[in-house]
C-alpha cells in the first residue's frame, strides 16, 4: 500500500512540472491589541520579519508581537513587556506547532533573520537590551529567551556618569547568537558575542549575517571598545559611545566573523577579519535596513541596503568602506572574502532637489542564483521635468540606463546583475493601471519588500495601490491605500509571469514584508494588516479580521500554492497515542470523534492545504458532517486541552 501511495505521489509531483497554477490556499493571523502607531510602521509595529522552511515541510516565522490579549493562530501568547519578539512554527497547512517569546520589560528586542540547519536547529542573531535591575518592581520582567531561560538582570548600582558610571555588568551585553529546537521551540543554547562591557558600550550591530551551504554562519559584526568573541578581537578605546553626545558618527568597529557549524555548536573561527568600515549600518535595530549575502562559489560578500534611518526619518547614517564614503541613499557593494578588498559598488543617485529634500532610493533585499548572479529589489525616484526651478528628474544607477516608464514618484523595481556588477535586466511597472491614465504617481508603499527565487522564476513582494506590471494591472479607487502584492518574474529575462493581490479594505495600509519558497515550490508570505484581509469574495480564503480594537496593525501569514500536495506529515502525533478515536475512516457522511481529553476545536483542510471548515468543540465527543464535501482526501486537525493531532480522513 505504501509503495502504491508513493507511486501516486511522484506521478502527481511530475504532473506539476507541466503546469504551475498558483492560488491562495490558507491564511493565518496573530497579534496583540496594542501597537506603536495607527499608521503602520515596519520599524515599530507588528509585521512578519523573516520566514524559513525545513526539509520536512515545516515553516518558521519571526515577528514582533504586542501585549493586550495577544494571539497567534488563535492560540494565546504570553508576552513579557509591551512588545516582544515571537518565533513560531507551523506545518505546511498552517497548523501551529509551537511558539516561543523572546523579550522582557522593555521594547528593545530586535532580530531580522532566521535560518535552519535541517538537523534540529533554528538560529537567529538578536540584539537584546535589558533595563531590569535586581531591585526593579516585580512586574518588570527580565529578558526571556524562552519560557524557562532569562538573561541576567542588572546588579550594578546607579552612579555618575549616568546611569551606571564605569561599572561592568553581564546584563549590559546586547549582542547574542541563539539556537532553538525546531521540534519544540525550546532554547538549545545562547552565546553572548561581547566580552566585559559598560552600559554605554554594551550596544553593537549584529544584524548582518548569512548561512552557507555547509550551515556555517558568516557575519559582519560591529563592536565598541573592549575584548569580544571569546578574546579573539580587541576593539580600541577610540570606539567609545557617549550617551549624552551619541557616538559622534564614529560607529562601532566592524569585523567579518565566521561561525563554524561544528555539529550545531557554531564555534567562532580563528582570526576574524577587521573590515575598513567607518560609520554605522543600523542593520539590526532600524528595520533591517542592510542585508548581507555570502557567495561561497566566489568567496565574496555583498552588503546592500539604504542609509536612511527608519521609514520616515530624514537622518542618514555616515558610512564608508575603504575610505570611500557612500553619498546616496540606496547602495550595494561587494568585497573579497580573503582580503576584504572592495570589488565594486553601485549607488542610486538622484540629484539634490532643494533644501530639506532627501533621496528615497532604496534597496530592500538581495538573493543569488547558482551561477552567482544576484537579484535586488527596491524603489527609486522619478519626477517630471520642472522648467521653473530646474529640478532634474533623472535617477541613475552606475552607468545603467533605467527602464522607461510612464510613472512618476517612487518606482518599484526588480533587477538582475552579474558578478561584475553589470545590470542584466531591470523590470518596473509601466503605468498605474487607471484606464490608460499614464502621467501619475506610482503608489507603492515605501516599506520593506522581499525576494524569493523559485526554480526559473523570482517573486517580488511588497504593498501596492495602483500599478501595471506588463499586462497585469492592479487597479484600486482613488485615495485607496495599499494591498499586499506579489509580482512573479522570469529569472532569465525579467518578464512578468503573473501578479497576486491580497485584497484588503479601502482605507488601510497592508503589505507583504517577507517571502520564501518551500520544498514543493509553494510561496509562503507574511506581512501586516490593519482591519480586513482576503476581503475578495472569490479568493477562496475566509476573511481575516483584525482583533485589535485600536487600529494598530497585526501580522499575517499565507500560502500561495500550486496544485501541489504539501505532503503533510501526519505521523508526528497519532490520534490513538493522544487518546483520540476517529471513526469511521473512510467515511460517507458523519465522522465521530471520541477523546479521553476535553475537545476544544477542529479544522478541516483539503488535500492542497486549503482550510474548508472548522469550529469549536466541547466535552469529549463530537460529530462532523461530511455530507456536503466531495469525495477525496482531507486532513483533520483536532485540538484538545492536552495535545494537537492531525489525521488523514478519506471521504468515499
Amino acid at each position: 500500500m505504501k509503495k502504491n501511495l508513493l507511486i501516486i505521489y511522484f506521478l502527481f509531483q511530475a504532473s506539476l512540472l507541466l503546469s504551475q497554477t498558483y492560488q491562495w490556499q490558507w491564511a493565518k493571523q496573530g497579534g496583540g491589541n496594542n501597537g506603536h502607531d495607527v499608521f503602520a510602521s515596519t520599524s515599530a509595529d507588528e509585521n512578519i520579519k523573516a520566514i524559513t522552511t525545513d526539509n520536512n515541510g515545516n515553516y518558521y516565522f519571526l515577528t514582533w508581537i504586542y501585549n493586550n490579549q495577544p494571539l497567534v493562530n488563535d492560540s494565546p501568547v504570553t508576552v513579557y513587556g509591551t512588545r516582544d519578539l515571537l518565533l513560531y512554527s507551523t506545518d505546511c497547512v498552517g497548523n501551529l506547532r509551537w511558539k516561543t517569546v523572546i523579550g522582557g520589560y522593555t521594547n528593545s528586542e530586535f532580530a531580522m533573520k532566521i535560518e535552519v540547519d535541517n538537523n534540529g536547529g533554528i538560529y537567529l542573531m538578536a540584539n537584546l537590551s535589558n533595563n531590569v535591575a535586581v531591585d526593579s518592581p516585580s512586574n518588570f520582567s527580565p529578558t526571556h529567551l524562552d519560557t524557562n531561560v532569562t538573561l541576567p538582570v542588572i546588579s550594578a548600582l546607579p552612579a555618575p556618569p549616568y546611569p551606571y558610571g564605569n561599572a561592568i555588568d553581564p546584563a549590559f551585553k546586547t549582542m547574542y547568537l541563539l539556537k532553538y529546537n525546531t521540534a519544540t521551540g525550546n532554547l538549545v543554547w545562547y552565546k553572548a558575542l561581547q566580552g566585559d562591557v559598560t552600559f554605554p558600550v554594551g550596544r553593537g550591530d549584529n544584524g548582518l549575517w548569512d548561512m552557507d551551504g555547509n550551515k556555517n554562519i558568516h557575519a559582519v559584526l560591529g563592536f565598541y571598545k573592549g575584548t569580544h568573541l571569546d578574546g579573539k578581537i580587541t576593539v580600541p578605546n577610540s570606539f567609545d559611545y557617549d550617551i549624552a553626545l551619541g557616538n559622534n558618527n564614529v560607529g562601532p568597529q566592524y569585523y567579518l566573523v565566521k561561525f563554524n557549524y561544528d555539529n550545531g555548536n557554531m564555534t567562532v573561527a580563528p582570526n576574524p577579519m577587521l573590515l575598513p568600515i567607518t560609520g554605522d549600518f543600523g542593520g539590526t535595530s532600524i528595520d533591517g535596513q542592510a542585508k548581507l549575502l555570502y557567495d561561497e562559489n566566489l568567496n565574496r560578500y555583498y552588503i546592500t541596503g539604504r542609509r536612511m534611518y527608519g521609514t520616515g526619518s530624514f537622518q542618514y547614517t555616515n558610512l564608508s568602506y575603504g575610505g570611500l564614503p557612500f553619498n546616496n541613499e540606496g547602495f550595494i557593494f561587494t568585497f573579497d572574502g580573503a582580503t576584504g578588498n572592495e570589488i565594486w559598488r553601485k549607488e542610486f543617485v538622484f540629484p539634490f532637489m532643494g533644501p530639506g529634500q532627501k533621496q528615497f532610493e532604496k534597496i530592500f533585499d538581495i538573493k543569488k542564483d547558482q551561477n552567482s548572479n544576484i537579484y535586488i529589489c527596491g524603489h527609486y525616484s522619478k519626477f517630471p521635468v520642472n522648467n521653473v526651478n530646474g529640478w532634474s528628474p533623472t535617477c541613475t544607477f552606475g552607468n545603467y540606463t533605467l527602464p522607461s516608464t510612464n510613472l512618476n514618484n517612487t518606482i518599484p523595481f526588480v533587477a538582475k546583475m552579474n558578478p561584475s556588477g553589470n545590470v542584466l535586466w531591470m523590470t518596473v511597472p509601466l503605468e498605474n493601471g487607471l484606464n490608460g491614465i499614464h502621467d501619475d504617481q506610482s503608489l507603492s508603499v515605501n516599506f520593506i519588500g522581499g525576494l524569493a527565487i523559485n526554480g526559473n522564476e523570482i517573486a517580488f513582494t511588497k504593498g501596492a495601490i495602483r500599478e501595471k506590471w506588463a499586462n497585469f494591472p492592479l487597479t484600486k479607487p482613488l485615495n485607496a491605500r495599499s494591498d499586499p502584492f506579489m509580482v512573479r518574474l522570469n529569472l532569465q529575462t525579467g518578464a512578468v509571469i503573473a501578479t497576486h493581490e491580497i485584497e484588503s479594505n479601502y482605507s488601510t495600509e497592508d503589505q507583504i514584508t517577507a517571502v520564501t519558497v518551500d520544498k514543493d515550490g509553494n510561496y509562503i508570505v507574511g506581512g501586516f494588516f490593519t482591519d480586513q484581509l482576503f476581503a475578495a469574495s472569490n479568493d477562496g480564503i475566509p476573511t481575516l479580521y483584525s482583533t485589535s480594537m485600536t487600529g494598530y496593525s497585526q501580522f499575517f501569514i499565507a500560502k500561495l500554492g500550486s496544485s501541489s500536495n504539501c505532503s503533510l506529515n501526519t505521523g508526528e502525533v497519532k490520534a490513538d497515542v493522544a487518546g483520540i478515536d476517529i471513526y469511521p475512516n473512510p467515511i460517507t457522511d458523519i465522522l465521530n470523534i471520541r477523546s479521553k481529553n476535553k475537545l476544544e476545536s477542529f479544522e478541516l483542510y483539503s488535500s492542497v492545504g486549503q482550510r474548508i471548515s472548522g469550529g469549536k468543540l466541547q466535552d469529549n465527543n463530537a460529530k462532523i458532517n461530511f455530507n456536503s464535501f466531495s469525495a477525496g482526501i482531507y486532513y483533520l486537525k483536532i485540538r484538545t486541552d492536552k495535545s494537537v493531532v492531525t489525521e488523514k480522513v478519506v471521504k468515499k
